[in-house]
């Protein structure tokens, strides 16, 4: 890094895909301003445990390895928030090998449960590493664990059986178990009942030979008339019907089986679609609430002669500073298009306009509760000479302002996050 730092200033959103804490749906999102080598990160941290100590890392990576760097920690009020400063000394990460230029990610966590965790710029998947490297080390150290722990206890038992006596044996001959007790009865002592039980008893010869009873068992002859036999035609027939039941059998389970698969592959495409659903609502909600909170710092305006039903405005100036990086979702569509065609190398750019001007807008239309489309207005006139991109990247729509300019704007989808094309569009002639 050099030794003057300029002036930088980055807002990012705390996501909470990474989130491995049960009842907890943690949002988030940090402020980064940097004046020469010395800077301030800005947390705001809702909806995680309460009363709870949670430690802040920088990451970056290099050729796949992740490193992390420990900023600071922050602690939790009794409703699970938190807003806590971080001071941030660049020479002092340069000396620790983290410039401000490398740094990946920003990580909140305790041990290995993660809390929230969000890029600099763009995803390069180290925080998705830098957690399987956290899992892999704590599976790692529980095995040595358990190891330690069955060490231990099979010194413990082969210490148990050398310390056990073996009990002594006594004679079989000294000994006779009494068939109605199980007392030991002692022979020397007991030499009458020793004598009564060799005599042999006598048993009554009670049992007789049975009578022979055997009956004569005729010899049954088998003629050929008490015999059916089955023509050879007819079992020929039997086995092309039972032939043709078992392919019919085999035809109808095929059916039973795809339409079971079809009923199957249908309900998980259902199930799929409710969760992708759902997964793009929790986002554009989330997304939703990072913006107004992030708007809250610039103001609030009426800009257009026409008072449009449902729309907010926001005016954020332009400071001159890092133009091309917006800390809105969705400024590449502002800033990163024109690459896409080279064809348009000499139209009018919202770069372009936006440093004529000075500024731009973030707007919101709102049906109701719901968000509808997040929009962006670049300043410009009603003319071919200011119409962003020749309209092809979604620039269709003009409105005319209070000062008498107007605004060129872009409409996107917060749930899928693709831009609006108008059916209708309002653009100068060609």
């Amino acid at each position: 890094m050099p030794g003057e730092f300029t002036y930088l200033r980055k807002y990012i959103i705390l996501k909470n895909n990474y989130t491995n804490i049960a009842n907890v749906n943690p949002k988030g999102h940090v402020k980064v301003e940097v004046r020469g080598s010395k800077g301030i990160i800005n947390l705001n941290v809702e909806n995680c445990e309460w009363e709870t100590d949670y430690k802040v890392y920088l990451l970056k990576d290099i050729n796949g390895e992740v490193y992390e760097y420990e900023l600071g920690r922050i602690i939790t009020d009794e409703k699970g928030r938190s807003r806590t400063n971080l001071v941030l000394n660049l020479r002092g990460l340069e000396s620790k090998g983290f410039s401000i230029d490398e740094i990946d990610a920003i990580l909140i966590r305790k041990g290995i449960s993660v809390l929230l965790g969000g890029y600099i710029d763009n995803d390069n998947g180290a925080i998705d590493r830098f957690i399987k490297k956290l899992i892999l080390e704590r599976k790692e150290e529980t095995h040595i664990k358990v190891e330690e722990i069955e060490k231990v206890e099979e010194k413990e038992i082969e210490m148990e059986i050398e310390n056990v006596e073996e009990p002594p044996i006594e004679s079989s001959e000294s000994l006779l178990i009494s068939e109605e007790s199980p007392e030991i009865i002692d022979v020397e002592e007991n030499e009458e009942i020793i004598e009564y039980l060799k005599e042999p008893e006598e048993v009554d010869e009670f049992i007789e030979e049975p009578e022979e009873i055997i009956e004569d068992i005729e010899e049954i002859e088998i003629t050929d008339e008490e015999i059916q036999i089955v023509d050879l035609q007819d079992t020929e027939e039997v086995e092309e019907t039972l032939e043709y039941v078992e392919e019919s059998s085999e035809q109808v389970l095929e059916q039973e089986e795809q339409q079971e698969y079809q009923e199957q592959e249908e309900q998980q495409y259902q199930d799929y679609q409710s969760l992708e659903y759902i997964r793009r609502l929790n986002h554009k909600n989330q997304m939703t609430n990072y913006i107004l909170s992030i708007l809250r710092f610039f103001p609030y305006v009426q800009p257009l002669r026409m008072n449009l039903h449902g729309y907010s405005w926001w005016r954020i100036e332009n400071d001159g500073t890092d133009s091309y990086k917006g800390f809105l979702p969705y400024y590449n569509y502002l800033m990163s298009t024109d690459y896409k065609y080279p064809f348009l190398n000499n139209s009018t750019t919202c770069l372009n306009l936006i440093r004529k001007y000075n500024h731009y807008l973030f707007g919101m239309y709102k049906e109701g509760r719901e968000t509808k489309y997040y929009i962006y207005g670049v300043p410009g006139k009603f003319a071919v000479e200011e119409h962003p991109f020749k309209g092809i990247t979604g620039f269709n729509t003009w409105y005319e302002s209070t000062d008498g300019l107007g605004y060129w704007i872009l409409y996107i989808d917060p749930m899928t996050g693709k831009i609006i094309y108008p059916l209708n569009p309002m653009v100068p002639a060609y």
